[in-house]
């Protein structure tokens, strides 16, 4: 049973993977070259049998040089490719959360109709989009929101 093996190589030494697989196939059709110097065809079942074996392994180093001309045809593309910067490729820093949740804090509404405008910014900075109706607090204590919202910028500032 054949399975496919995948490796992962630095770009660089594809050329000394490559040729490391040539190497080792050639020394394999060289082994082969001999053996079949050495078949007997006055020996009909030995011959037979000895000449598909033969056959089989040429076959194995066959897939080898394909696998390698294929590995080398890939390398070849890839470095005709334009590099890509690095900024490009440099992953986005992390979101700091603390500053947005501090800032958030700053801007904290003093008053309901300031609240629905806090929360339509929050749908629109974020791109979301709500068709629920802005809630209401029918029993809203301003005073209380004041106290959280201090409490909350204790936590912050502690951390």
């Amino acid at each position: 049973m054949k399975v496919t093996v995948q490796r992962t190589v630095e770009l660089a030494e594809i050329p000394f993977y490559a040729n490391n697989m040539i190497e080792e196939a050639t020394e394999q059709l060289d082994t082969l070259a001999d053996l079949s110097k050495a078949l007997d065809v006055t020996k009909l079942d030995d011959f037979v049998k000895n000449l598909d074996f033969l056959r089989q392994k040429m076959f194995q180093i066959d897939t080898k040089f394909e696998e390698c001309a294929k590995l080398m045809d890939a390398y070849m593309q890839t470095l005709r490719q334009p590099p890509e910067s690095e900024a490009e490729n440099a992953a986005p820093p992390p979101p700091n959360r603390m500053n947005d949740i501090n800032e958030m804090m700053k801007n904290m509404p003093q008053s309901v109709d300031g609240l629905k405008d806090f929360y339509n910014n929050i749908l629109e900075q974020n791109k979301l989009h709500s068709d629920e109706p802005f809630p209401t607090f029918p029993d809203l204590d301003l005073a209380s929101l004041q106290e959280k919202k201090d409490k909350i910028e204790g936590i912050l500032n502690d951390e």
